[in-house]
């Protein structure tokens, strides 16, 4: 009588693996049987099953939605390997001017500056949480992922206070002192910062800044927008979506974070895409550790990049009246 096969689960580093094992003449033979093997559900078995100690990675995305990820606009340098701490060198080519030879045989005046080394140092973004013993059992694949997902917007927004709290503090940085003015923003402005960054010498192209305002100044701006015939003839979608994501050219980020030029007073920030670098790294490292006696499992999320102002002139602060 043929022996039927027999059907294992093999559990191989937390890989799950379904064989079938058919015996003939006396020997064993393995043939596989494709499982669709799910990260976040191999880690949410890990967890249940008591495991001390997890670690994996995943990529860190952008998040293509009106809020503010300013890493989406500026400079990106290649990835970086490093801990929080190490100073890293980062090349970037700055736009430079070329030369129309009128005369056969011309000479070339020499180009400088077109390109710079600048040091920054590593930092590191996270956040820790702590989950009672009578709730692991609870995890699940879609909580682990859901995790990742609301972890990572967690650290593009510590990434763009970052950015926003380097350029304030950067004393060469133009102004617009708006502080007077009878609204919290105004799309007049926008033309206005524009202008002030082209009277430092630089070249100028709207597509090539981000506009970064908070909801307040957001509300005006979206009145002011609405409230002008020939925009809405333009714009009609501005109405239509009541979404305002680029005017004039200017892509258009609302922040839940902006730094204030006084003691409560908000400023906005017009960044041309060259005038900030951002070095990534290309993932997020999640992390589990349990606590036997305190019967939780902590779990803490960490990432590590570099920013560094390349022009300030490039940048500008618009002041306003708005308050927290």
């Amino acid at each position: 009588m043929s022996e039927q096969p027999v059907e294992l689960h093999l559990n191989l580093s937390d890989l799950l693996e379904t064989v079938k094992i058919a015996k003939t003449g006396g020997k064993g033979e393995v043939l596989p049987t494709p499982v669709n093997v799910n990260r976040h559900a191999r880690i949410a078995e890990a967890l249940r099953r008591g495991s001390l100690k997890e670690q994996w990675e995943a990529p860190m995305l952008g998040v293509d939605k009106p809020t503010a990820n300013i890493i989406d606009y500026i400079y990106r340098s290649d990835e970086i390997r490093g801990h929080p701490g190490d100073v890293v060198n980062l090349t970037v080519v700055k736009p430079f001017n070329a030369q129309v030879l009128d005369t056969p045989g011309s000479s070339l005046t020499a180009v400088t500056g077109i390109y710079s080394v600048i040091q920054t140092t590593l930092r590191e973004a996270g956040f820790t949480t702590e989950i009672p013993y009578a709730d692991v059992e609870k995890i699940s694949e879609r909580l682990i992922a859901e995790i990742e997902a609301q972890g990572q917007t967690a650290i593009l927004r510590a990434i763009d206070k970052k950015i926003l709290d380097t350029i304030i503090a950067d004393t060469g940085v133009p102004e617009l002192n708006k502080t007077t003015a009878a609204v919290y923003f105004d799309a007049d402005w926008i033309a206005e910062a524009i202008h002030t960054i082209g009277s430092q010498g630089k070249t100028v192209k709207p597509q090539d800044f981000v506009l970064v305002i908070n909801s307040l100044m957001y509300k005006d701006l979206f009145v002011d927008v609405a409230g002008s015939q020939p925009i809405v003839f333009a714009l009609p979608e501005t109405i239509r979506e009541g979404l305002i994501t680029t005017l004039f050219g200017v892509k258009i980020l609302v922040s839940d974070y902006l730094p204030t030029h006084t003691t409560n007073s908000y400023s906005a920030f017009l960044i041309h895409k060259n005038a900030v670098v951002f070095a990534p790294k290309r993932e997020m490292l999640f992390e589990t550790e349990r606590d036997t006696a305190a019967r939780i499992l902590n779990l803490t999320g960490t990432y590590t990049f570099g920013i560094a102002i390349v022009d300030n002139k490039a940048i500008c602060e618009i002041k306003t009246k708005a308050v927290s």
